[in-house]
């Protein structure tokens, strides 16, 4: 491998987008049942994070068996999107997520691969709801340039700080 370092980066979407049946929207039918589930919104949101949690799982299983062990991965954490009344779900999940890291690969005070966190989703919290504060893109999930380069900043301090 002539790679020292694989970047994930992924959105909320790519995390949450592969829950099949566990989407947010759905309808009251005229029994009061949602959507023949028994269910509700609550307990269908705290699902979709425990599936997304053990998706990731899967995901750095698979992963860490393709890729040569030389190769260090960095996990940027997820920003968020929608108002502040959905961001503690995604501050759970992206927790888990960072659970989930340390337990595979931090276990024990045994390193099993080199695996570096930048934490990208609370350092753009603060900017990530209202009109005035808000960092706009060009649609409503992308925050646009300046969180790129708050991306960029934490990464090149992380690689600094742990060589």
């Amino acid at each position: 491998s002539n790679y020292k370092i694989l970047v994930l980066s992924f959105g909320l979407y790519n995390v949450l987008g592969r829950c099949d049946g566990y989407n947010f929207r759905y309808e009251i039918q005229e029994d009061g049942t949602k959507n023949g589930t028994g269910l509700n919104t609550r307990e269908r949101e705290e699902a979709r994070i425990e599936k997304s949690t053990i998706n990731a799982e899967n995901f750095w299983i698979q992963l860490d068996q393709k890729i040569p062990k030389d190769v260090t991965f960095v996990f940027r954490t997820f920003g968020y999107w929608g108002t502040k009344n959905h961001a503690d779900k995604y501050t759970k999940l992206n927790g888990n997520l960072m659970d989930v890291i340390h337990r595979l690969f931090h276990n024990n005070n045994q390193t099993r691969r080199r695996v570096l966190i930048v934490d990208w989703g609370t350092a753009v919290f603060p900017r990530s709801f209202g009109t005035n504060n808000r960092l706009n893109g060009d649609n409503d999930f992308h925050y646009g340039h300046e969180a790129r380069i708050l991306f960029l900043q934490l990464f090149l301090n992380l690689l600094v700080k742990n060589g």
